[in-house]
């Protein structure tokens, strides 16, 4: 076992006393706080462009009944330029602002797990720091959490997400002509942010 995975364990069971909690569904009109951080890895065309590079976060969720919930989520993710056949791809940053609904997989809770997952819409702007790239478009978004209750308002998580944008291609003429040895545009822009963080109950 890592000296972290030790370290996790020594938290979380001061935290609970050493007691095994069960994980609570959250309360009509709850609102949790879950702040994140991690890295995102870029697929498809954009992962030949853009190395993975760190992602940090936030997610607000307001319950609306114990099992389901509206939420929003700002998600930042700074990507790494690729060595291109034609040079180095400039740096690329992505802003995620997404809005929609949360929903516990788990009707039964048993023990402190708890997952959910979640799903919505709004919009992501890409920009490279020389700025010869700086778009805002349509983007959709889904996860899952899978939670563990270290007290009884607050949980430890770890997040996969993903966020798929659609790009005008004629906007991505600009970065596929930085690899000559890949022309081909592109409509979409594809990220997968993994996460850890805590959530807790305001």
């Amino acid at each position: 076992m890592s000296r972290h995975a030790v370290a996790v364990m020594v938290v979380a069971l001061s935290l609970t006393g050493g007691r095994v909690l069960q994980a609570q569904a959250p309360a009509k009109g709850q609102l949790t706080l879950a702040p994140q951080a991690g890295i995102s890895i870029p697929a498809s065309r954009l992962g030949d462009i853009e190395n993975p590079g760190p992602s940090a976060g936030v997610h607000m969720a307001y319950q609306l009944v114990p099992r389901f919930a509206l939420d929003a989520d700002g998600v930042y993710d700074a990507l790494r330029g690729a060595t291109l056949s034609a040079g180095a791809a400039p740096d690329m940053r992505l802003w995620h602002l997404t809005a929609g609904t949360e929903v516990s997989l788990l009707p039964s809770l048993k023990g402190p797990w708890s997952l959910n997952a979640d799903v919505g819409a709004g919009a992501t702007k890409f920009a490279t720091d020389n700025l010869i790239f700086n778009h805002t478009y349509f983007s959709a978004t889904g996860g899952l959490h899978l939670g563990y209750a270290v007290s009884r308002k607050v949980l430890l998580f770890a997040v996969g997400e993903a966020h798929l944008a659609k790009m005008n291609e004629a906007d991505t003429q600009v970065l596929v002509a930085l690899d000559p040895a890949h022309p081909t545009t592109f409509g979409s822009g594809l990220t997968f942010p993994l996460s850890l963080g805590f959530r807790a109950s305001l």
